[in-house]
């Protein structure tokens, strides 16, 4: 990373004065592994902000800030789980139940330690191997998700200059990716979402890359795109079938080319997924679960605040598949707008951080610039960009007909595919009046949605 003075330097200082006076206000984390974290996140954005294109001056100082305040967080955080909660690093207070499940496993894993909480899931290998590297506190597996979040935003940039040669469009991605208070939120907590955004921004990547025009014989892309796939499987075990889908999708736009590497891209995402599936769970995958309706699915979760939902749907996991496409509109309108923007303090048990994540005005501005560009822009733009909005697109509407829209965070990981076809759209089009009168409109309704989301939440 090129350094200027007096600026960059000076915005470096704040940002590790920044993180000092929050290790000495919040104590609990593991001082030694958050400064080893902050001088590898430098590290990693100095290589990255080199190597990939398109990362200008004011996305690598976006990038900067997002790594700083969400590290702030994270620090917050550990906080709550240890010392404001009576206990210390090696044995938080986790009450999120994934987290819980995961970080309990990790230690059986990785210590012996008996009675783990829940059923074992992919994750808790990922956790058991970062706790066997740096120890037992909860620190490590943190600083993890939160590098992945730090790596994720200059990678967004880097498709959309890619596919656009431009710089602009570059920032305003980033920027949207930083802005998007739920990805952040989920950076400071024990949970997989931003390892798997991290993945999706890789293979995003090197599909971009191929689609600009790239020789398929360089092994560099190869090699980045099989890691993102086995590490995706030991998050999320459905996920590189997921990637086998976007991979069909930049096929579309360039068979003679792709053909070939989409089939093997598919035969090594159901090689991964059906291995590290029948090797490590004892379950069906989710996906296929689920789409068979089947009454014991633990995807769609039900509670006082889905009530609402509830009762105008029904019973969600015993309806039949051709109900659950004709809800669809409903599901990935309610996908769309969670978490909602009152309720912040709802989730603040999970971590302090989690009140962010109710403020996605951002993402709410992003959705409209993709609607815009699918319904009406769709072929101005790059083949490359195309595959990229319809994947992202098709996963989001996927993920609604299988979680019937509840669980919205399974969508961040589609960020890195939706955002930079909504940078295009918002720098290409802004100037144009019909692009104004919709997100004009656009705004109109999403208020009306919201507000009627709100009377039915607090309706007794």
């Amino acid at each position: 990373m090129k350094i200027t003075f007096p600026h960059d330097t000076l915005a470096i200082t704040v940002c590790y004065g920044l993180i000092l006076m929050c290790l000495w206000l919040f104590p609990g984390a593991g001082i030694g592994a958050v400064i080893f974290g902050t001088l590898l996140a430098t590290a990693l954005c100095a290589g990255l902000f080199r190597a990939l294109p398109g990362i200008g001056p004011v996305s690598r100082a976006i990038v900067v800030a997002a790594a700083a305040l969400s590290l702030c967080a994270l620090i917050v955080n550990i906080n709550y789980f240890t010392v404001a909660a009576g206990a210390d690093a090696a044995h938080p207070i986790l009450l999120n139940g994934d987290a819980r499940r995961d970080w309990s496993w990790g230690c059986t894993l990785a210590f012996g330690t008996p009675d783990p909480y829940g059923t074992l899931r992919e994750f808790a290998f990922v956790v058991a191997g970062l706790l066997s590297l740096f120890g037992r506190s909860i620190t490590g597996p943190i600083m993890f998700c939160w590098l992945c979040y730090v790596a994720t935003l200059p990678l967004i940039g880097a498709i959309a200059a890619r596919l656009t040669s431009d710089r602009r469009i570059a920032t305003v991605a980033v920027a949207l990716a930083a802005l998007s208070g739920y990805l952040f939120a989920q950076s400071g907590i024990l949970i997989k979402d931003c390892p798997v955004a991290l993945c999706f921004a890789v293979a995003a990547f090197v599909f971009a890359r191929w689609s600009a025009g790239d020789s398929l014989r360089k092994p560099g892309g190869w090699v980045l795109l099989g890691a993102a796939m086995v590490l995706l499987a030991m998050m999320r075990v459905n996920g590189p079938l997921m990637l086998a889908l976007v991979a069909g999708a930049f096929c579309i736009t360039d068979f003679r080319r792709l053909s070939v590497p989409t089939l093997i891209i598919a035969a090594f995402a159901a090689t991964v997924s059906f291995g590290v599936n029948n090797l490590v769970l004892d379950s069906p995958l989710d996906a296929v679960r689920t789409l068979n309706a089947k009454p014991e699915t633990d995807i769609v979760l039900s509670s006082a605040a889905t009530a609402p939902l509830d009762n105008i749907i029904g019973d969600y996991t015993a309806m039949a598949p051709w109900r659950k496409l004709l809800w669809l509109p409903l599901t990935a309108a309610v996908q769309f707008l969670l978490p909602f923007p009152w309720g912040w303090e709802r989730h603040i048990a999970f971590g302090p951080s989690q009140a962010v994540a109710h403020f996605g005005f951002a993402w709410y501005a992003a959705g409209g610039l993709i609607l815009y560009g699918l319904f009406g822009k769709l072929r101005c733009a790059a083949p490359g960009m195309r595959a990229l909005a319809l994947s992202g697109a098709v996963l989001t509407l996927l993920t609604a007909f299988i979680t019937s829209g509840r669980v919205a965070r399974y969508c961040l990981a589609y960020l890195p595919l939706l955002l930079p076809f909504a940078a295009w759209v918002g720098v290409t089009y802004y100037r144009r009046r019909s692009m104004r009168v919709w997100m004009g409109a656009f705004a109109s309704l999403l208020a009306a949605a919201l507000l009627i989301c709100y009377r039915l939440q607090h309706t007794s």
